[in-house]
């Protein structure tokens, strides 16, 4: 991610910056719609093994295209911040695997399928106290940094201003929600529905369609109205699409209300991805492009993890022992165990 977005920065100015920067926020839509299509598509007829073979091919393709691009030079001198990295990659590491064990090994105290606990306590909130902390760690080793005019792994002026923390925190909500949508949906399908892969990846297509193309349109909004417009209206739009779905899923999922639901999360999602990350990118000069998409990337994978854990740890049964005591109950009704 840092890489695109400094390409992006030395290759393109003006409207066409602002164009390629909402190209690349939508990226992540046309690829989910892509990979629930070709997924599925193949998950049904051949197994799952050959998606591995096309994520190969793809990435060769990317990498033979990569170099019709005009590359920065960069600067040699400049000495990774080793202290640095290993304190924000063991944050995130230790978040995620935090979320994501809240289900298997106990949201307090530790399940049998826990590695360890510590006095009974399942070490999935401890992992993600212990995240927080070694997170804050890494901030203030990198003023410290900074304050000795060495240069840190990801310069924090980038997330100097309200405006700019206020974009970070408005990007990891909306990704979280994406998450645990594009979680539960598909699950709900599968589960309670009883469907294939391949039904799953069509009901998904108008909504990763949605995001695809609000990502590109909402660009002509920019000069008629402001960011906080943009945004509250996104959000609003978001909020109601998903109190919306709430109460018409059904098993009925080819109503036009659930389809619409989507479409309108789709709508919200697309603008305000598009509209926070050119708020980071434009804020920031260009030197600090690699900067922004550390903070851009770093913000999404974290946001995914989280949106998708907390779905997973509030729909599904928090242990196996009681997954166990459930099973006989759950196994001939499936709408009963989703609605608990």
């Amino acid at each position: 991610m840092p890489s695109l977005v400094a390409l992006i920065a030395e290759n393109y100015v003006g409207d066409q910056q602002a164009t390629a920067v909402g190209s690349l926020g939508s990226a992540r839509a046309v690829s989910g719609m892509s990979a629930f299509f070709i997924g599925g598509a193949l998950g049904a007829s051949v197994g799952w093994r050959p998606v591995f073979g096309i994520v190969l091919a793809v990435a060769v393709i990317v990498f033979a295209l990569s170099f019709t691009l005009r590359s920065d030079k960069g600067d040699p001198s400049i000495e990774i911040d080793v202290i640095g990295a290993v304190l924000i990659g063991g944050s995130v590491v230790l978040l995620t695997l935090g979320f994501n064990n809240l289900n298997s090994w106990g949201l307090f105290f530790a399940d049998a399928g826990a590695p360890f606990d510590v006095g009974g306590v399942s070490p999935a909130p401890l992992m993600i106290v212990l995240g927080l902390i070694v997170g804050q760690g890494f901030f203030v080793w990198t003023r410290s940094r900074m304050k000795a005019g060495k240069v840190p792994l990801v310069d924090l002026s980038v997330l100097g201003s309200s405006r700019e923390r206020a974009a970070v925190y408005a990007m990891f909500i909306v990704v979280s929600l994406e998450a645990a949508l594009n979680f539960t949906v598909p699950l709900y399908i599968q589960i309670v529905q009883g469907r294939s892969s391949f039904d799953t990846a069509i009901a998904m297509i108008p909504f990763n369609l949605t995001v695809f193309v609000t990502a590109l349109l909402v660009i002509r909004f920019y000069r008629r109205y402001s960011p906080r417009t943009i945004g509250v209206f996104s959000f609003g739009l978001t909020t109601a699409a998903l109190l919306w779905l709430s109460f018409v899923v059904s098993n009925n999922w080819e109503t036009a209300a659930t389809i619409i639901g989507l479409i309108v999360f789709g709508i919200g999602q697309g603008a305000l991805v598009t509209l926070v990350f050119n708020v980071l990118v434009t804020a920031a000069p260009t030197r600090l492009a690699g900067d922004v998409g550390s903070v851009r990337g770093t913000t999404q994978n974290l946001a995914s993890a989280v949106g998708t854990a907390v779905a997973g740890a509030l729909l599904s049964p928090s242990s196996a022992s009681r997954s166990h005591r459930r099973s006989r109950a759950t196994r001939n009704c499936p709408t009963r165990w989703w609605n608990r």
